[in-house]
């Protein structure tokens, strides 16, 4: 599968572009609960607290979390994974 369709691709481009400045206006200086699926969501937060089922295993910046090898760096790991070329066809397939 190759890239997406250039409109599409533009769409979803200004869609996030939309979401990060909304995101930045409203949650300044606010303490802000975000529940992400995605964990690229979670870049600029301040502190962030991984659970594993209802315990907090991990706590801390995205940084700090990588520097681990913990839960979040494998789930970092697996998600950063699929946007990356394919090595051999040099195809990307966009996992929406």
């Amino acid at each position: 599968m190759g890239g997406l369709p250039p409109l599409l691709a533009k769409l979803i481009s200004q869609f996030k572009r939309d979401v990060r400045l909304c995101k930045k206006r409203n949650m300044s200086k606010k303490t802000t609960t975000v529940i992400a699926h995605r964990l690229s969501t979670l870049l600029k937060m301040d502190r962030i607290l991984v659970f594993d089922n209802v315990v907090i295993v991990e706590e801390g910046s995205h940084d700090a979390l990588l520097k681990q090898s913990g839960i979040y760096k494998t789930l970092w790991e697996a998600q950063i994974s699929r946007f990356l070329p394919d090595k051999q066809s040099g195809n990307t397939e966009w996992l929406l």
